[in-house]
């Protein structure tokens, strides 16, 4: 991208504390529980709290977030959150990041790994290419960064809404940039439409309105590895995600009661981790799921120690599940894996294992109080 002039620049600076937890109070200003910390205004924002990774309104009589929405990748282990706080306000958690915004005072407030950080802004007019689109706003580095307004070759209003390195973030507008009618109006992650959002046709009637998944209608999205916090069980069928490498869930999935992993699925498979799961009630794994296919290794049949350590699962972990009831593994399933590791399951009243499980398993954990299970 040819980022060109830059005119008209003012300094902004987004100071957000060292500390993983900080409150915009009523009268507009950033508020840490250090006492060392001073306190940066931040114009007409409702309350905030950011701590640990959890974002809530803080208002002293009602609580307003109207709209939580978490989405779980099995496989990466990472998950991505929007949160519509009420009214303006937006909080967006993408991997290390926490970006709060309130669309009413354009303003943004950003934590890294949950530590407040300074960031020094520039705000004006940004040419982003030599066919004359522009970007009127925050500007980070040579790219969009905060509120502005995208117009196309012809000026004309394209987006209106966040960046965050030049790509669309938290909450935005979309246009029909030749009739300057509104295309869009919702939540974005990484570019795409993501959380809740509705289109509109180019009269003005509502095309869909709910949720989106990497820029499409989320009812449309057919992803196997996602998970979001409204399900209630996952269903993997048969010969599915065969090179997914990990099926990770840690919490986040707060209505999943059920998992289900069909036959001959996640071949190959390194790590099964299931941990604070606060809903969830069963886990069924069929038949040769995790277990990797051995042409090509062993002689006569017979895979050699480093043969095993390379074939392996690394970790079988279901850890922090209250309300866990059963676990049931079909035949042939972690023939190879390394550690089996169950804590933290009160409720546990079965675990059925099929022939050939775990039979190189190197290190057993069991650390619960297992009185029910049969």
């Amino acid at each position: 991208m040819d980022n060109g002039r830059q005119t008209g620049v003012n300094h902004e600076v987004d100071n957000d504390h060292n500390d993983k937890r900080r409150r915009v109070s009523k009268d507009g200003e950033v508020e840490s529980s250090n006492n060392n910390d001073k306190k940066v205004a931040v114009s007409d924002a409702t309350p905030l709290l950011v701590n640990n990774g959890c974002a809530s309104s803080a208002p002293d009589d009602q609580d307003t977030d109207i709209g939580t929405w978490i989405v779980v990748d099995t496989n990466k282990g990472d998950h991505h959150e929007i949160a519509n706080m009420g009214g303006s306000m937006f909080v967006l958690f993408c991997d290390d990041w926490t970006i709060s915004v309130n669309a009413k005072s354009q303003s943004m407030m950003i934590l890294t790994n949950n530590q407040g950080q300074m960031i020094t802004r520039e705000s004006g007019c940004l040419d982003l290419n030599t066919n004359g689109n522009r970007w009127e706003g925050g500007v980070r580095n040579g790219k969009p960064f905060g509120y502005g307004v995208l117009y196309d070759e012809e000026g004309r209003k394209e987006y209106e809404g966040y960046m965050m390195n030049g790509v669309k973030t938290c909450y935005g507008i979309e246009y029909y940039s030749d009739i300057g009618k509104v295309k869009y109006d919702g939540c974005f992650c990484d570019n795409n439409r993501f959380g809740k959002g509705t289109l509109y046709d180019r009269n003005g009637s509502v095309d869909y309105e709910g949720r989106w998944m990497k820029g499409q209608p989320y009812s449309s999205c057919d992803v196997l590895e996602i998970v979001d916090s409204l399900m209630e069980a996952i269903t993997i069928p048969d010969g599915s995600l065969d090179e997914a490498d990990s099926f990770i869930l840690q919490g986040w999935a707060n209505s999943l009661k059920r998992i289900v992993i069909g036959s001959n699925c996640y071949l190959n498979g390194k790590k099964f981790i299931v941990d604070q799961l606060e809903e969830l009630e069963s886990i069924e794994i069929g038949d040769t799921a995790f277990t990797p296919n051995t042409d090509g290794y062993g002689y006569n049949g017979e895979l050699d120690d480093s043969e095993i350590r390379i074939l392996s699962v690394n970790v079988f972990q279901i850890s922090n599940c209250a309300k866990l009831k059963s676990i049931h593994i079909g035949n042939n399933s972690f023939d190879y894996c390394k550690r089996f590791d169950l804590h933290g399951l009160p409720s546990l009243h079965s675990i059925q294992l099929g022939d050939s499980n775990f039979f190189t398993t190197l290190s057993l954990k069991l650390a619960s109080s297992f009185d029910h299970l049969i």
